[in-house]
């Protein structure tokens, strides 16, 4: 290899190794503490927990399960917290009683708008009209899954 490929490689290793510090400490990583949804504030907690439900729910009917079974298995995997891995750092620092605490009507607003925001346009869910159709699929999921 000549010096000017080795002083040039030499130089774009210095100039990428600078990008990658400064980008790391001048723009560090934001913590979300809370999370908007049109004028609700809603805490991680609560924000982690909805994740768990509307995932498993935009992912089944990914895979082509229908619409009352998507509800049940993410109903059904969701009753306890360990089966929710984005909770298990949670569960270990102050166990489920937190978790157990969480508002349900506000986590099934949540859960509304994230599915509807997810995976509502195959649906036909938009806006606010589908979250609040999703809500009433949810609950009556809910009361057949307890049953």
């Amino acid at each position: 290899m000549s010096n000017a490929n080795k002083l040039l490689r030499s130089l774009l290793n210095i100039v990428l190794s600078i990008l990658l510090v400064t980008s790391q400490t001048l723009v560090p990583a934001g913590v979300l503490a809370e999370v908007t949804t049109g004028q609700e504030y809603y805490s991680k907690l609560e924000y982690k927990v909805a994740k768990g439900y509307s995932n498993k729910f935009c992912n089944a009917i990914g895979i082509g399960v229908s619409v009352d079974g998507a509800l049940k298995m993410a109903i059904s995997e969701n009753k306890q917290a360990s089966f929710n891995p984005s909770l298990w750092f949670e569960i270990a620092l102050n166990g489920n009683e937190e978790i157990n605490n969480v508002d349900k009507d506000r986590l099934i607003s949540l859960v509304s708008s994230e599915v509807v925001s997810k995976c509502g346009y195959p649906l036909g869910l938009a806006g606010e009209g589908g979250v609040e159709e999703f809500k009433l699929m949810f609950l009556t999921a809910t009361n057949d899954v307890q049953e």
